[in-house]
């Protein structure tokens, strides 16, 4: 199942294209149904009462797609499921004479909200565009009977940032940790790097400046990224922990994430990637965009202060190093 509601809930968003509204789009998923009859998938609301995923030779249940009222930091919003049905090996050689039985129903969760920048986005829950083919395809096919020029790129959408930020972000909470008056760097907790050729490293277990391999990472890795935060905020009395890539994907993790006084729950689990999609990334990418100390100059200061301290630390430690290098 890889809906929302998971309890690793990842997202990718991307944008649609050309002369489509909530409405249309709304209007367009009403009318591509799920039919199990010839097992060809369609689109629901996101309720999750009796959804038969997971389960063999059933119908998903009918609906239709909602568009919800906006509502502090959640834009309004178009929300719709998309059922499918997948088979696998095991099951058609146990039920070799029905299509119908050896098929399972499947979802994909869809967010979709107007950006700033005019067109529509769509926060699908997948990881991958790759994964989430079945789902961009029937997108695709929606948006293109409303507007046959329209497209879905596959571009991040609004949560799209330069893979810079992270560098920015590991400084950021070892100088300041708060964002704004609400919320905080928590922790940086893992992160990976890659080099010039490609090699990459992972640095987990807490990230900061007193861990060497950090230090080699700033100073000789090429681009930092993706990267595990831990992101604090009183107003929401929640502390949401999730993996986040530049491409505009993210997980929010649900073992290291807590609201105050909630149980885990499915509500909660969707609760967390809207805060996380809507509010909380949004905000560290405005900070990081905003942050006028944040420049070449600072960037290349951060790397020689990283080099100089590897090297005065291992000249410290290995002294016989220091006195033949001064011969």
């Amino acid at each position: 199942m890889t809906t929302f509601t998971n309890s690793r809930s990842s997202a990718i968003m991307v944008s649609i294209v050309g002369d489509v509204t909530l409405n249309s789009l709304r209007d367009a998923l009403i009318g591509k149904k799920p039919d199990h009859t010839h097992l060809t998938g369609g689109w629901a609301s996101v309720d999750d009462t009796a959804t038969n995923i997971g389960v063999r030779n059933v119908a998903p249940p009918l609906s239709d797609p909602d568009i919800l009222p906006e509502t502090g930091a959640y834009p309004r919003r178009l929300a719709a499921r998309f059922y499918f049905f997948r088979t696998n090996k095991q099951l058609r050689a146990s039920f070799p004479d029905s299509e119908q039985e050896h098929h399972y129903v499947d979802a994909f969760d869809m967010y979709v909200n107007e950006s700033p920048a005019g067109h529509l986005v769509a926060l699908l829950s997948s990881r991958t565009a790759n994964a989430a083919g079945r789902l961009i395809k029937a997108l695709r096919e929606a948006v293109t009977e409303i507007d046959e020029s329209g497209r879905v790129e596959i571009d991040g959408g609004d949560l799209a940032f330069s893979a810079d930020l992270f560098f920015w972000l590991i400084v950021r909470s070892r100088d300041n940790r708060q964002l704004d008056g609400d919320t905080s760097v928590d922790a940086v907790l893992a992160v990976n790097g890659q080099d010039s050729v490609s090699r990459t490293t992972l640095l987990s277990d807490g990230v900061d400046f007193s861990r060497p391999a950090l230090l080699v990472a700033v100073a000789e890795i090429e681009q930092l990224g993706p990267l595990r935060v831990a992101l604090r905020d009183s107003a929401l009395s929640a502390k949401v922990t999730a993996d986040i890539w530049s491409s505009g994907v993210f997980s929010v993790l649900k073992g290291e994430t807590h609201y105050s006084d909630t149980v885990d729950s499915p509500e909660l689990r969707l609760q967390s990637v809207q805060d996380f999609a809507y509010e909380l990334l949004p905000k560290l990418i405005l900070t990081y965009a905003t942050d006028a100390s944040w420049d070449d100059d600072r960037r290349e200061s951060e790397i020689h202060d990283a080099a100089r301290v590897i090297v005065e630390r291992y000249l410290t430690r290995y002294p016989a190093v220091r006195s033949a290098r001064d011969e």
